[in-house]
Parts: C-alpha cells; structure tokens; sequence
C-alpha cells in the first residue's frame, strides 16, 4: 500500500504532463474526459477503485483549484475558467496517504522550525493559511503525496492560447543548470516562444532593479545609526513571514 503512495509521487509529472497534453489538444473539456483521466492514471499506476478520490484530488490541484476528498468531478473545468487566481492556502491537504503513514516523526510535524506553526497533526496535518508561508518545503518532505501544491497549469494554457494576451515566462536563474549543459538559455527561450509565450526574461532582471530602488531608499531614509535598519525583498515566501510573524 505504502508503495503505491510513493510510486505515484515519483511519477506525479508525468500525471501532470498527460494532463497538460490532454487539454492543450483539446480532449479535456467535459466530466467525462476527467474521469477518463482518473482511470488512466488508476490502470498505469496499480491503484483500486478505493484509492480514485487521491487521485482525482492531485488532478484537482493540478487544475489550481482545492481537493474535495472522496466526492465526483462536477464544475472543476467551470471554476478553473472563471478563476483569477489561486486562493490560499496554496498548499493543500490531500486525504488517504496519512492513514497509511508508518512514520513516528512525520516531516511535517516539525515544520515549526521554520517558525510558521504550519500544521498541527490530527488525522492528518492541518493547513493554516493564516500562518502558512507557501515556502513548499513540507511538499517535498511528504514521500507519500499527502501535501500537493495547487499549480495552473491549464489557466496558462488558456492564455497561450489566447493571441490577444501576451504571456511572458520569467524563470529563476537555476534554470541554466536544470536542463543539462546542452539546454542553452537560448535554446529555453526559442522553446518557451514555440510554445507559445511572447518572450522569456530572467528573474534575476528584477533582482537588479529591485537593488537599485533598495540603494535609492536607503541613502533616503537612512541618514544616522539611529534611523531605522531598512530591509527588502522579492521573494513571496520572505514577505509572507515578515507580514505573518514579524508585523
């Protein structure tokens, strides 16, 4: 049983993927397709008809929308269209894989070192977005797939697809090292433009502008060893702990 849970982890991707493909060419559009969907991933990866709802609610995260445990696909395709955004919390709850986890000290019961106070462990742990940092830290420590963070993938493809919104991909500066020493970062830009996205701009761009406004505010602000110490940041998960722990 453990094992299923673990395998389906490792190949989350791939689930991902089948997903993106399946809707960028136009099969994902009705109850019908999603179920079809589910029973594929069921079949592939040896799961039993008691385990669907774990994997419809991974679909439903996937779709950047919350789990619904042990309920059918209804208005999923709808809500993800009319979305604008992801509600919090960003990470969520997955049912099923707690009560099969053998584990004395689970990963995410110590998550209080980060200072979050992030889950409080019943059955299974508990989301609290208030204090919740969105850092994603305890979805990589769940091997067994019980922490999922809500991702659109299928809204982007709406905007590709869409030739009157320009959708530009702003990607982290690791992304150099991620697809071997072939993948040049012009080879990642022609790609990411073949796909559809307007142009590529590197993270890191705004790190500098964001460096120069930090330079202007402080020789502004910080006149004598009594002003206040200023300090920034781009990174959301910084801001949420200073909004959340340190107001």
């Amino acid at each position: 049983m453990q094992e299923k849970y673990i395998n389906f982890v490792i190949k989350r991707m791939y689930i991902f993927n089948e997903l993106v493909k399946r809707y960028w060419s136009g099969r994902l559009n009705s109850i019908e397709d999603l179920n079809d969907l589910a029973a594929q991933i069921k079949n592939k990866y040896g799961f039993d008809d008691s385990e669907m709802p774990f994997i419809k609610d991974h679909i439903r995260v996937a779709m950047g929308l919350d789990p619904k445990g042990d309920k059918d696909f209804t208005d999923e395709l709808e809500l993800m269209r009319g979305m604008e955004g992801v509600e919090g919390p960003v990470i969520a709850r997955i049912d099923g894989p707690c009560d099969i986890c053998d584990k004395e000290d689970c990963e995410c019961a110590v998550t209080k070192k980060y200072e979050t106070g992030l889950y409080k462990r019943t059955k299974g742990p508990v989301v609290e977005d208030n204090k919740c940092l969105a850092c994603g830290s305890c979805v990589t420590a769940c091997d067994f797939g019980a922490l999922a963070d809500k991702i659109e993938f299928l809204p982007v493809i709406d905007l590709l697809k869409d030739k009157k919104t320009p959708v530009y991909a702003t990607v982290a500066p690791a992304i150099a090292g991620q697809f071997g020493k072939d993948a040049t970062l012009g080879k990642l830009r022609t790609a990411l433009k073949l796909m559809g996205f307007e142009d590529m701009i590197e993270v890191a761009l705004f790190a500098d502008i964001l460096t120069i406004k930090e330079a202007i505010e402080f020789n502004n602000l910080v006149k004598t060893k009594e002003d206040f110490y200023l300090t920034s940041c781009c990174c959301p998960v910084w801001y949420n702990m200073v909004k959340k722990s340190y107001p």
